[in-house]
């Protein structure tokens, strides 16, 4: 194929487009983040081929981004992740890791699994959940996804004053809290709650403690579950994470006893 310049992009961060040198045979790059990631061979702005990369963890894995879409993590390394039944980071584990907490980050608590096997467009996810602020942010906001071959499918929510921050995705279908009606995620993230996440033919229902809060469907089918994640401008503690298949057969099961 004949074309003026041709590139290697990691996955959909265009930020992450690194140039082929026409007279050079051999390329490398880094993937700073765990996942499933989708490199692209380019041509100009034509995709010609891609290739799935898959980065497992097989446990719990955590960092940080000064901007969630952009940037190098930092990455943490907790003296315990599991602590009073829960997993959670502490302080002393941001400080000890070299994470300025006087800045707004964003802290990533994810895990990816090596077998991947179970589709998204039919599982049940349910969790307990809490964040402890770092600072005195006026909107703190935890955020749950699935993470998926394609597309993304997350939800992310703030206290009832917040929601025109809160935002969603599940495959093409993304919304925003400020050109939708969202207030219904809006819940107090500094208490505990209950949530309930069912997808069923491509149709999602999402319950906060035991009353739907919010549904909607979509078209395009993200493939696998590849990992699941927990995300917030403070620190999330996760009592139990609960994720099966729509028949019932177990993803991941965790209650975090000490």
């Amino acid at each position: 194929m004949t074309a003026d310049s041709f590139f290697i992009q990691q996955s959909w961060d265009r930020n992450r487009r690194v140039r082929i040198d026409k007279n050079s045979h051999t390329l490398t790059d880094i993937y700073y983040e765990p996942g499933y990631h989708t490199a692209k061979l380019i041509a100009n702005d034509q995709i010609i081929k891609t290739v799935d990369v898959s980065i497992p963890t097989d446990r719990w894995f955590f960092y940080a981004k000064e901007k969630l879409t952009a940037g190098l993590p930092r990455y943490i390394h907790p003296a315990k992740e599991v602590s009073d039944g829960a997993l959670q980071l502490a302080r002393d584990d941001l400080r000890n890791s070299g994470i300025d907490t006087q800045k707004e980050n964003a802290y990533l608590q994810v895990y990816f699994p090596t077998r991947i096997e179970s589709s998204s467009d039919d599982f049940a996810l349910e969790f307990k959940i809490k964040v402890n602020p770092l600072n005195n942010d006026a909107c703190p906001y935890l955020m749950s996804e699935i993470f998926c071959q394609r597309n993304f499918m997350f939800f992310k929510t703030t206290p009832k004053g917040c929601t025109s921050q809160s935002a969603l995705q599940y495959g093409e279908n993304a919304l925003s809290g400020r050109t939708n009606d969202l207030s219904a995620l809006g819940m107090d993230v500094k208490a505990w709650q209950n949530v309930k996440l069912v997808v069923k033919n491509r149709k999602v229902s999402i319950s906060i403690n035991g009353i739907e809060a919010f549904n909607t469907t979509y078209r395009q089918s993200c493939g696998l579950i590849t990992g699941l994640g927990f995300i917030s401008n403070g620190l999330c503690a996760i009592n139990f994470v609960d994720l099966k298949t729509g028949s019932g057969r177990n993803i991941y099961t965790n209650d975090f006893k000490n």
